[in-house]
């Protein structure tokens, strides 16, 4: 499926790749497909869709507008989307994204399970010792600020999420029953307890 400039508009599709391949080199290899052809897949290789699933018609000038509004670039907009995505259910999602402001803001590492598993190539919840400290630059126990790249394909309530989060002072959140929703904290003894909840609740071990 080819997407086009009526889809999108052309100066949408070009400026979110202009901005990848400046923040991301290993993009470049991409650029004269996805100049030529506005081709999905490649899109999807430098995590680039978000612009085709979630952002479209007038919409485009928005989510720049929004992402300048917050200090971003719509690339890092599509990163903490894609985290935000994997991370929360849609009720969660405006906290998520705050959470990961805060620790952004905080210049704390992220410590987002979401990213370890993806270095992992594996979707799951929990992670173990072993698992966090793995070097790979996806890795946000590890390695401060974003990861290098989208680690999925941010829908529309996540994008929405990132460019207007919740209010509030959360550094810590945890997925707490079968459901999806998170328990979300300020301090680490408040989230021990949600941590606590969670096992409790058989979310993980």
């Amino acid at each position: 499926m080819k997407v086009h400039e009526h889809d999108l508009g052309l100066d949408f599709f070009e400026q979110l790749v202009d901005d990848a391949v400046s923040e991301n080199p290993e993009a470049s290899g991409y650029l004269p497909q996805l100049e030529a052809q506005y081709d999905r897949q490649a899109a999807e290789q430098i995590g680039l869709n978000v612009q085709i699933k979630s952002v479209s018609g007038a919409n485009f000038i928005n989510f720049f507008t929004d992402a300048k509004a917050r200090g971003l670039t719509p690339y890092q907009v599509a990163i903490i989307a894609s985290m935000v995505e994997r991370e929360a259910i849609t009720a969660d999602m405006p906290k998520v994204a705050r959470v990961a402001y805060n620790r952004l803001a905080r210049h704390k590492e992220l410590e987002f399970d979401s990213t370890v598993n993806y270095a992992l190539d594996r979707a799951s919840i929990a992670t173990s010792d072993k698992d966090r400290a793995n070097p790979s630059p996806y890795n946000t126990y590890v390695h401060k600020g974003l990861p290098p790249t989208p680690i999925s394909s941010p829908g529309p309530d996540a994008v929405a999420a990132t460019l207007d989060p919740a209010e509030g002072s959360w550094m810590y959140f945890v997925k707490v029953n079968q459901d999806g929703e998170s328990c979300f904290s300020v301090t680490v003894d408040q989230h021990k307890l949600c941590v606590a909840k969670a096992r409790a609740n058989g979310v993980f071990g």
